[in-house]
């Protein structure tokens, strides 16, 4: 999780590269690459502002710091109603012993297990408030504004590889992968990874574009 990152290009930023070059640090950027500025006015002067948009989060993550932060969301989820179950350290999978029916808004047990494993990852289970839709890269966000009669998304996250759509969870409707090209649905029995969640590879932690709004805490 010590892991930098450079924002434009996705490379790893060396520990020696950001201790002793100021500019490195405040841009988060290696020298060369276009810094977050520039990155950002080509893509909106491209017509991506979604992009263009995941560059700004992905900047105010690295300037922003926030302690305990993966306990802290873990127990904000919990408290909107969202199940959540810890997952392995920069992956997506449950720990050895635990499953997706183990998820749970009990504070009791979101404060131990992020006390015993505090860089855990965060799964939101599926299912029961919410579905998730995961669009993976350009083709699945393209694929998904193609489809018809889709709700409203009520959440909108950054993927490492590309975008989770939070939706009201839909009663009979199960998980399907590969739905359409780069788009698979996770209703009952699946979970989604929940920001501020982190990535083994250098592409980036899942970030909110939109956090859910589910009427307030219930």
């Amino acid at each position: 999780m010590n892991t930098r990152m450079c924002i434009t290009c996705r490379g790893v930023i060396m520990p020696g590269q950001w201790a002793s070059d100021p500019a490195v640090r405040a841009t988060s950027t290696h020298p060369g690459c276009p810094t977050p500025e520039q990155e950002m006015d080509r893509l909106a002067a491209a017509g991506d502002w979604v992009e263009a948009e995941r560059i700004q989060c992905l900047w105010d993550w690295a300037l922003k710091p926030v302690p305990n932060q993966l306990a802290r969301a873990a127990a904000w989820y919990a408290s909107l109603g969202l199940a959540v179950l810890r997952l392995q350290p920069g992956g997506k999978t449950p720990y050895p012993g635990e499953t997706i029916a183990q998820a749970t808004t009990d504070p009791a047990q979101i404060t131990a297990w992020w006390q015993d494993t505090p860089q855990a990852n965060i799964a939101i289970a599926t299912g029961r408030l919410v579905d998730v839709v995961n669009l993976d890269g350009p083709l699945g966000l393209a694929n998904w504004g193609h489809l018809t009669h889709q709700p409203a998304p009520i959440g909108w996250a950054y993927t490492p590889s590309g975008h989770h759509l939070y939706l009201p969870a839909q009663q009979g409707r199960g998980c399907t992968h590969h739905q359409a090209p780069g788009l698979d649905y996770r209703g009952p029995g699946g979970w989604a990874v929940a920001p501020p969640s982190w990535s083994n590879t250098p592409r980036g932690p899942y970030l909110w574009r939109q956090p859910p709004n589910l009427g307030g805490p219930r």
